[in-house]
């Protein structure tokens, strides 16, 4: 039996949360104070949802999702934005 395509979504944003909020916690724990995993989870999903909106605007949209998910990071993390950036960096270098 083939699964709805929206079983598929689904799952791909759960493990997508899971090795991403793995990735956010590690590069946190290596540029600020640790949190903890439940605290990179949400803020993984605070930044999916501002990154997804973000790069919905036509032209500029992957330089303001990127600012997007670094304010994201700024607002979770006790961390000045060039810092926050680090974290996005690491973390997205982390989750490659």
């Amino acid at each position: 039996m083939i699964p709805p395509a929206g079983g598929e979504h689904a799952l791909s944003l759960a493990v997508g949360l899971l090795l991403g909020g793995g990735a956010l916690a590690l590069a946190a724990r290596t540029l600020s104070r640790p949190f903890g995993y439940d605290h990179a989870l949400v803020t993984a999903l605070c930044g999916a949802l501002a990154y997804a909106l973000a790069g919905a605007v036509p032209v500029v949209d992957p330089l303001l999702a990127l600012l997007a998910w670094v304010g994201v990071i700024k607002w979770r993390y006790p961390v000045d934005w060039p810092r926050a950036a680090g974290i996005g960096v690491h973390e997205n270098a982390s989750f490659s």
